[in-house]
């Protein structure tokens, strides 16, 4: 069991980042970034990102899109972010209920990237874990592999 006594004495983190992409298992990852947040008494940053990765290979494929096709794509991508904004103003509040300080924040870009350029070294990134084993981790690659070589902070990886 953890001795929350002495890590809240021995760690000194700024704030806690969560990425969050309005699913089950993100939700998870927050339960853990809650507790942490509650102990340290730091507060957490709600992070999402509008990953702009398809709308760029699609914008590679085309022989030439067109500015109606071009607003089409920003319009999806702003639809998204607003739906983003909404998720995390929701989660924000219900924590905020729960008497933690909660700032949150939507990025465009590549999803990795993104995530890394937000985080600071005096935070500790709090995120779930896809189980991807075999053939399809390396098909695919391990978002959260990358995450842990590439962060700035420490990782706590949530299954």
């Amino acid at each position: 069991m953890l001795d929350t006594a002495n890590v809240a004495n021995s760690v000194h983190y700024e704030r806690i980042v969560v990425p969050i992409d309005r699913s089950q298992s993100a939700e998870v990852a927050l339960v853990h970034a809650r507790t942490l947040a509650t102990t340290l008494g730091i507060p957490i940053l709600l992070l999402s990102v509008v990953d702009i990765t398809p709308m760029a290979q699609a914008a590679l494929i085309a022989t030439g899109i067109d500015d109606l096709a071009l607003q089409a794509a920003l319009a999806l991508v702003e639809a998204e972010e607003e739906e983003a904004i909404a998720h995390l103003e929701e989660v924000g509040r219900t924590l905020g209920q729960q008497g933690l300080t909660v700032a949150f924040e939507v990025r465009r870009g590549v999803t990795l990237e993104s995530l890394l350029e937000a985080v600071r070294p005096c935070d500790l990134l709090v995120m779930e874990m896809h189980d991807k084993g075999g053939i399809l981790r390396w098909l695919l690659g391990d978002d959260a592999d990358a995450v842990i070589r590439h962060s700035p902070a420490p990782v706590l990886l949530v299954r």
